[in-house]
């Protein structure tokens, strides 16, 4: 038989002065705790497969959720939680040593993982080391001995890795093949004096890596410019490295991708810019509304002119500068609409006529 907690007197019962405050069943309600407030906290229990899935890649999943998950029997989820960047360390490293290979992967991909797995987990299988080789967040140390590895493929990813050592770029650079040596070519890492060497490769693909690498000196991005290889200077006229008297002569040269690429380039100067926004084809005009270092005063000026693709690129960024300049909501057409005529690039957020406008149109 249960020992349930009886009274029975109703609440209103209890005449004797402190009474219902010894009631063993009235007493809460007698110091004005409502039954809600007594009620024991509700756990959210995941039970459905698809919710624990979806809660072990969830960036916002607490971190013991994310350990529990890590126990799931179903891989699918534990490959989810590994590849999740807030896994604690201490569940990365648990994971690291999961049966199945999609999970040791994932926790090998995932820059959180720590330096000590990442370097244990470089001795694994190949799509694991594969994996560690292509992680950031790999020790410089790890890097340098899976770079002794007789892998082809291994190879070529240290070649795209920031994290890889110079010296061990350099090394790929000299005996790697033309997929590595382009991976080189593209990386921000790889020395200087290397960059100059695979910018005269024989090999297409590597000159073109070498020309959108911010880390390619300035005289070689110049001689690529000025070399044969259209694409290769089309790359050029993108790179933000690019010396500006190149991306002048690039803007005004005869490949037309690259017009439009050094006219987009936020290092191409101002007064070229304003040069092609007038004389450039419709396609280099387009480029040139989109450059954000553009004067406002001639891409207002370009928006105004006819009706072409050009004008109308203008026109939409004028208005996303009315936007970024003025607080004004992006969705706020009419009061955009009313400033778009007016001198907007010389007003303020508190200025009368943009306060006026989000009078008249307030933002939602």
């Amino acid at each position: 038989m249960s020992n349930l907690l009886r009274c029975t007197a109703p609440i209103e019962g209890h005449r004797k002065s402190g009474s219902a405050e010894k009631c063993p069943v009235h007493r809460n309600a007698a110091r004005g705790l409502s039954p809600a407030a007594l009620a024991p906290p509700k756990l959210t229990v995941v039970d459905d497969s698809l919710d624990r899935w979806e809660s072990a890649g969830r960036r916002s999943t607490p971190p013991e959720t994310l350990d529990a998950l890590a126990g799931s029997d179903e891989w699918e989820i534990r490959v989810e939680v590994a590849e999740n960047a807030m896994t604690p360390q201490e569940t990365l490293a648990h994971l690291a040593d999961d049966e199945t290979l999609d999970v040791r992967v994932a926790v090998a991909k995932n820059p959180a993982t720590p330096p000590e797995t990442l370097d244990t987990l470089a001795w694994g299988e190949e799509d694991v080391q594969c994996a560690v080789a292509d992680n950031p967040s790999t020790p410089p140390a790890t890097l340098t001995s899976l770079a002794e590895v007789p892998e082809e493929a291994l190879g070529q990813i240290l070649a795209d890795n920031p994290s890889t050592p110079p010296e061990v770029l350099v090394a790929l650079a000299e005996s790697g093949d033309d997929n590595t040596r382009a991976g080189v070519g593209c990386n921000p890492s790889t020395p200087p004096e290397t960059l100059v060497a695979l910018a005269q490769s024989d090999d297409e693909y590597t000159r073109q890596a070498v020309s959108q690498n911010p880390s390619a000196p300035p005289r070689t991005l110049t001689a690529l410019a000025e070399s044969d290889d259209e694409h290769a200077q089309y790359v050029v006229a993108g790179n933000r490295s690019t010396p500006p008297e190149t991306l002048t002569r690039l803007a005004t040269g005869s490949n037309e991708n690259a017009q439009v690429a050094a006219a987009r380039n936020p290092s191409t100067p101002v007064e070229t810019l304003v040069a092609i926004a007038e004389s450039g084809n419709e396609d280099v005009q387009c480029g040139v509304a989109e450059n954000p270092n553009l004067p406002s005063e001639t891409l207002v000026a370009l928006a105004q002119r006819g009706d072409t693709s050009a004008t109308h690129t203008a026109y939409r960024y004028v208005g996303k500068r009315i936007c970024a300049a003025l607080d004004i909501d992006k969705a706020n057409i009419a009061a955009i609409d009313l400033l778009r005529d007016q001198a907007w690039f010389e007003m303020t957020p508190d200025s009368a006529a943009v306060v006026l406008a989000r009078t008249l149109h307030p933002n939602a």
